[in-house]
């Protein structure tokens, strides 16, 4: 963020409690400081459905106001509403890289976490979804573990 010289804000409200209750009390943070913001992309769905219904309760229109993407791709996503769109990710193979840079960490092994495909999901909380994306279909991501 600070490369691309983007304001960075840190949410002052109390994050505990689940990640609908954590997106939802970051959400009202926001809006309750008067930030100016036009898109939220949460780190994953349950973030993302916590911002969806503090937006709700505050008047904001989804995805016309404020669009919505979650991470994760879990199955209530297509659900709620609107329906949420997301980063998909094949957890399983995420999961054993991750397994797999842990035992090797712990054998004193420097190791490289392979990228993984993930895919974005457009469904009407974002604006992307009423816009053929053809080129992005999928991605790869890399992760880094530091310990």
């Amino acid at each position: 963020m600070s490369e691309q010289r983007l304001p960075v804000f840190e949410a002052q409200a109390s994050l505990t409690g689940t990640f609908e209750l954590q997106g939802y009390a970051a959400t009202l943070d926001l809006m309750n400081n008067d930030i100016s913001f036009d898109a939220i992309f949460a780190a994953s769905d349950g973030l993302a459905v916590g911002a969806m219904q503090a937006l709700n309760k505050c008047g904001r229109v989804i995805p016309e106001d404020v669009a919505v993407i979650g991470f994760d791709g879990v199955g209530f996503a297509p659900y709620t509403i609107p329906p949420l769109s997301t980063v998909e990710q094949n957890g399983a193979v995420a999961g054993s890289y991750l397994v797999e840079a842990l035992l090797r960490m712990i054998a004193g092994e420097d190791y490289q976490l392979p990228a993984v495909l993930v895919k974005p999901i457009w469904r009407a909380s974002s604006r992307a979804s009423s816009t053929k994306r053809s080129s992005m279909n999928q991605y790869y991501i890399k992760t880094k573990i530091d310990v």
